[in-house]
């Protein structure tokens, strides 16, 4: 259930003060299962009508040109030749029922001090752009005791809304060349063998981040031309069939960072737009901005503290 429909009952009063459990009536439990039965209805229409239902949701998959990771800055600990572990973002398109596929986790090895400094640093400039947004949050619990139904509220908090995104590339990936955010990968069919979907485009598909023609047709184009991120990948296990596989790949290295400051990628696609990104490479950090087309880069702003 939401945050919002419990709201709505706790106005119709089946809902006890905080940390107060209290008992459906009768009246109030047959409106409770008509609401969740109302519910079952609209997922499964959603399941057989909406295509995004008919599609995987994929973690990082071998191949791919990138990882895709959400920058936690309090993973960074600026501790030179550290290991760093990142967690996989998914594109902002509606999630699926039809399981997952790939590596959730990326750990990057030996990462340099320089590199770490220069991450902290892009995260600081960019979230002068993109301020942190927080939405409050409410966990509930539901128990059962002799066909009642026992609400409780649990934890309560704040949840980051907006979180920053990285894109890990090869070093040699040519940024200025090739467009960004494309995933260039021309095997994800064979991937949905290895993590267990059948070969049909019903059960598995890329999850690109880019959905417009032009973007698809440009992956297929330059997948030759854009080598895949070099990265080890553990074997898959038979028991991570349609599930997440919780060991990291593993890279090692040095790479190139995006970190773009708009949030609909596929805006990118349109020319006549201007968009800024951060690169972060091991030569330093620059502020890029592509207008028409032609990608400049600048030396970042600096910092006044």
């Amino acid at each position: 259930l939401s945050v919002e429909s419990l709201h709505a009952t706790r106005n119709n009063r089946c809902v006890s003060p905080v940390g107060i459990p209290r008992r459906f009536s009768n009246a109030d439990h047959k409106t409770f299962n008509m609401k969740i039965h109302l519910v079952v209805v609209l997922l499964l229409f959603n399941s057989f009508f909406n295509e995004s239902a008919h599609a995987s949701n994929n973690f990082f998959l071998p191949g791919d040109s990138y990882f895709c990771a959400s920058l936690i800055i309090e993973n960074i600990q600026l501790n030179n030749n550290s290991d760093i572990l990142f967690e996989y973002s998914f594109p902002d398109t509606p999630r699926s029922f039809s399981g997952y596929a790939g590596y959730q986790h990326l750990r990057w090895e030996s990462v340099g001090m320089e590199y770490q400094k220069n991450i902290s640093m892009t995260y600081e400039l960019a979230r002068l752009r993109k301020p942190p947004l927080y939405k409050e949050y409410t966990e509930y619990k539901t128990t059962f005791d002799n066909g009642d139904i026992i609400l409780e509220i649990g934890n309560q908090g704040k949840r980051l809304t907006n979180p920053l995104r990285m894109f890990i590339y090869n070093e040699n990936f040519e940024y200025k060349k090739f467009p960004l955010f494309l995933k260039y990968n021309e095997n994800w069919v064979d991937n949905g063998k290895l993590f267990g979907f059948a070969k049909t485009f019903s059960t598995f598909t890329l999850d690109p981040f880019i959905t417009t023609p032009t973007g698809i047709e440009q992956s297929w184009k330059y997948s030759q031309s854009v080598q895949p991120l070099q990265a080890d990948c553990p074997p898959v296990p038979e028991e991570s069939h349609h599930k997440r596989v919780l060991t990291p790949v593993v890279f090692t290295g040095d790479a190139i960072l995006i970190i773009p400051l708009f949030d609909n990628l596929n805006d990118y696609f349109q020319i006549q737009k201007q968009f800024e990104f951060y690169v972060i490479s091991k030569n330093g950090i620059y502020l890029c901005t592509r207008q028409d087309g032609v990608i400049t880069e600048s030396p970042p702003p600096r910092i006044r503290k």
